[in-house]
């Protein structure tokens, strides 16, 4: 027995040396920890703004106002990236800001009458920091793992992400709905979000023990200082990338369609489809559950496929989604929660590989010149997206009567939207497939 503990802990020893195993696990922790924070995030932003007395347009402004910080630091973020030693440096940075950022925010309910106000300051912040870590993310994760390993990688990270995001939202969820006060609801929600600050700051400790990121003297040298005709040169060098350009046109459609209801749809759930809060924790962890297996058929589909073609699958899947709301509108009142919950999460069950397909297919094209530079640029283009089109959703929606009937118009035009961007991308595949362009590099795996 105790030769057989001695070589068990041999061979972990050596599986850990092992650098691929090693930055396997550890982007995997990275993702767990983050995954907490997301959670937090997603679920607890829009009713954390509910419970202190929000209305629609302000809970309209939640995406907007973030998305607009995230944008304002996105391309700065990107330049000090450039010019970083390490390419972990500002990764880093920007989850311990973030961690004290969700940390000030869950001290908002005993900050006085002007609570609403920095709910929005903190919030914003918190959001746009997590936003500009997520651009820099995809940066980070190409300079540190190969082409070869990135979607095994990926696709390990993002099941554990979503066998975490099972728990978060069920246990904010129900918690809450313990709570018979706003105040109360809103204590609740303190404390998963000063968690999401603390864990957020051990993930920064997690990420610099990822090994590799530290850039040769010669990659220093080649990476001119930042000035107008650097930032020039990135986006000449984007726009005539017709690669590029071609992913950044039918990305750009498609998060156009996906991020329209992204406020509305949190609107739709409680006012119309009457979800609770542990109703909407129940949704959430369903849908985590299946992607924690989709995921796995689609990490496989892009080997065998490409991601070019799973894309096509996870567009499909978000066109679902305003087929469903008319038949959930259509049900008695007392069944649609239950209904809402049976069809949506077939449809994000689909949904599930678009962030896997999106990246992989970015890291693909981008540029090497200014690597970072020209990420942040790309992501500040889906941002403002997500800043401008929640937004627009809501003012759509209020245009139309504020009402069940302006709900279903909305989305039946949100359907026609993301049908197109579909077909566009199902068009895309069979030319690049017809046209010999379509090279897999995953299926080397």
């Amino acid at each position: 027995m105790r030769n057989k503990l001695q070589c068990f802990f041999r061979d972990a020893r050596g599986a850990w040396a092992a650098r691929d195993f090693q930055v396997m696990m550890l982007f995997a922790l990275e993702g767990l920890l983050l995954q907490f924070a997301t959670s937090v995030k997603a679920f607890g932003n829009n009713l954390f703004a509910t419970n202190l007395g929000a209305t629609d347009t302000q809970i309209g402004l939640i995406q907007t106002v973030g998305c607009a910080v995230t944008v304002a630091l996105l391309v700065p973020v990107g330049v000090l990236s450039d010019r970083s030693r390490n390419a972990k440096t500002v990764p880093m940075a920007l989850l311990l800001l973030g961690g004290v950022m969700f940390v000030l925010e869950s001290l908002v309910p005993w900050m006085g009458g002007g609570r609403m106000v920095l709910f929005f300051v903190f919030m914003g912040l918190s959001v746009g920091l997590f936003g500009a870590y997520g651009g820099q993310w995809q940066s980070m994760f190409g300079d540190l793992v190969p082409i070869q390993k990135r979607n095994r990688i990926y696709a390990l990270r993002s099941r554990l992400m979503a066998a975490l995001g099972i728990f978060v939202p069920v246990f904010c969820g129900v918690a809450m709905s313990l709570q018979d006060s706003a105040q109360g609801k809103l204590g609740v929600l303190s404390v998963f979000f000063l968690l999401s600050g603390l864990l957020m700051i051990a993930e920064a400790f997690v990420v610099w023990k990822i090994p590799g990121g530290r850039r040769t003297p010669e990659q220093m040298q080649a990476m001119e200082r930042f000035s107008l005709k650097n930032l020039g040169e990135a986006l000449l060098g984007a726009v005539k990338n017709r690669k590029f350009m071609s992913f950044v046109a039918v990305s750009m459609f498609l998060y156009l369609g996906w991020h329209l209801d992204w406020s509305l749809w949190y609107i739709a759930q409680v006012k119309y489809a009457l979800l609770s809060e542990a109703q909407l924790s129940y949704f959430n962890a369903i849908c985590s559950i299946l992607q924690v297996f989709s995921l796995g058929v689609f990490a496989r589909l892009n080997q065998k496929k490409s991601v070019h073609f799973t894309v096509c699958v996870g567009a499909f899947g978000l066109s679902l989604y305003p087929a469903y709301i008319q038949i959930i509108f259509s049900v008695p009142a007392a069944v649609r929660p239950w209904t809402f919950i049976g069809l949506c999460v077939t449809a994000n069950m689909l949904e599930a590989c678009l962030a896997m397909c999106l990246v992989q297919m970015l890291l693909e094209v981008v540029p090497e010149r200014h690597r970072s530079l020209t990420v942040s640029l790309y992501t500040v283009l889906t941002t403002l997206s997500n800043c401008i089109m929640p937004l627009v959703g809501v003012r759509i929606y209020v245009a139309l009567g504020s009402d069940l009937r302006a709900m279903r118009i909305f989305f039946l035009l949100e359907g026609v939207l993301r049908i197109s961007a579909f077909v566009v991308l199902a068009l895309r595949y069979r030319r690049m497939k017809c046209s010999g362009n379509l090279v897999n590099p995953l299926a080397t795996e």
